[in-house]
């Protein structure tokens, strides 16, 4: 089972990619961040900018309408990805298109935080720069989030609820996956005092 975690920048996708490992899912090499930089840095930045798109998946967007075919896609991401089962990808909204051709029996995770929250914390990263309407850049994102849950096999978890200590947003991700549930092991992901919604 491949499995893909996505949504907004700044929503809590490193932190559910986190308790996926700990609930046994294999990540493979990842940065501080539970990004696999081999993707990320040389397959999806590339791909955006082949098609005159902000690498960073900030502004501009891609058009989900008119990506760009890409052949051996699967074959590319599988490699660098390696043994991983899980890939995180906040750029993979609006190209969820392209995933859904090359991993058709995927499940995706979709991560959720409230939009002004969102806003928020784009305004206070330093790297979060680009877009000229953060309130729209939320929203085509929860456009993207809508098609992919009528095509694809999804589910949504908001983290925010999990360091409220609520974890069954995580519970039922773990069912989801396919993967015994281990709440010891999910606490020690949950770090409250460093919630930045990464």
């Amino acid at each position: 089972m491949t499995i893909f975690v996505t949504g907004c920048a700044r929503s809590g996708t490193s932190l559910t990619t986190g308790v996926l490992g700990a609930l046994g899912v294999q990540l493979g090499t990842v940065n501080r961040l539970n990004e696999i930089d081999a993707v990320r840095d040389k397959i999806i930045k590339p791909y955006l900018e082949s098609m005159g798109r902000d690498r960073l998946g900030q502004y501009p967007l891609a058009d989900r309408e008119n990506l760009k075919p890409f052949p051996d896609f699967r074959a590319r991401v599988l490699a660098a990805m390696g043994p991983a089962q899980v890939y995180k990808c906040a750029k993979l909204g609006p190209l969820w298109p392209l995933w859904k051709e090359h991993f058709p029996g995927a499940r995706y995770i979709i991560v959720r935080r409230h939009a002004e929250d969102i806003v928020d914390s784009c305004h206070r990263a330093s790297f979060m720069r680009k877009a000229p309407d953060w309130h729209k850049w939320v929203e085509f994102h929860l456009e993207c989030f809508e098609g992919m849950k009528r095509e694809l096999n999804c589910i949504e978890v908001w983290p925010f609820k999990a360091v409220s200590g609520d974890l069954s947003d995580y519970k039922a991700m773990a069912e989801f996956v396919g993967k015994p549930w281990n709440e010891d092991a999910v606490r020690k992901q949950i770090r409250p005092n460093q919630w930045h919604g990464n």
